[in-house]
């Protein structure tokens, strides 16, 4: 008399069940001593199915630039079953095992600490920040541990840790400088550099000429090829009309095509 004690019972649950608050019955059968038969009792309870929930994290654009400060966004995905309440992300700067990997310390992040607020199951949120890469830092992975806390349907409070890996670029800036018109064997001609500011070359590489305005000049393509960060390329384009010759000012204007390490064309 006067003791208690624990049942432990296991439910399955069915994976189309509604997360939601269900009832329940328990029925308990005994008999006392000196007394025949069997008596009964019920207690009526109720339960919740919260659900589990499974989180992703991905950025939305995995490459940043060297020499530049970059705008990255983060999805925070929930695809479990179970929402996620005050959820909070905090960016670490923790070693990556990885000697080749790029940690944190190598990089400028603006803000490191974010609150993302609930995140119901099968949905997402995003977070921003600011990455500023220095000029030696390029052509490597950058791990950025991050830490997610929340709290779960029970009220529990769980810490997850996920790595998001980004692909440091060198950065090809390709400038023109000392545009002038001359004349080379009675041809007008328009020449100048051009001069590659970035840190990483820029690869096959056109100088394109084009009239702008009323003029009547041609439009001519020059192919430059490589242009190295160490030297300018100059360049010389020879102008021709479609049609007479107009005397006088022509507006003209000079855009610079090139690729970068990751063959993606950039103007």
């Amino acid at each position: 008399a006067g003791n208690n004690f624990d049942l432990l019972f296991f439910v399955n649950v069915d994976k189309n069940a509604n997360i939601q608050q269900y009832p329940g019955t328990v029925k308990v059968d005994f008999s006392r001593l000196r007394e025949s038969g069997v008596r009964s009792i019920f207690s009526d309870f109720n339960f919740k199915v919260t659900g589990k929930s499974v989180i992703n994290v991905e950025a939305l654009d995995p490459f940043l630039t060297s020499l530049k400060s970059n705008y990255v966004v983060i999805e925070i995905a929930n695809n479990g079953t179970g929402s996620m309440y005050n959820v909070s992300v905090i960016g670490t700067k923790k070693q990556s095992e990885n000697v080749s990997d790029t940690s944190l310390e190598k990089v400028v992040l603006l803000g490191s600490n974010w609150s993302v607020g609930n995140i119901a199951a099968k949905s997402s949120r995003t977070l921003t920040a600011t990455v500023y890469v220095p000029g030696n830092v390029k052509e490597t992975t950058l791990r950025v541990p991050l830490s997610i806390t929340y709290f779960n349907g029970q009220g529990n409070q769980q810490t997850v840790d996920k790595i998001i890996n980004f692909y440091i670029k060198g950065l090809s800036d390709l400038k023109i400088y000392d545009v002038k018109v001359i004349e080379l064997s009675n041809k007008p001609m328009v020449i100048g550099e051009i001069i590659n500011e970035g840190n990483e070359d820029a690869l096959f590489s056109f100088v394109t000429l084009e009239a702008l305005g009323n003029s009547n000049i041609k439009k001519q393509t020059q192919f430059i090829d490589e242009v190295k960060t160490d030297s300018p390329v100059p360049f010389n384009i020879p102008i021709e009309f479609d049609g007479e010759p107009q005397f006088g000012d022509h507006e003209i204007k000079l855009t610079v095509r090139y690729k970068d390490s990751l063959r993606d064309e950039i103007l």
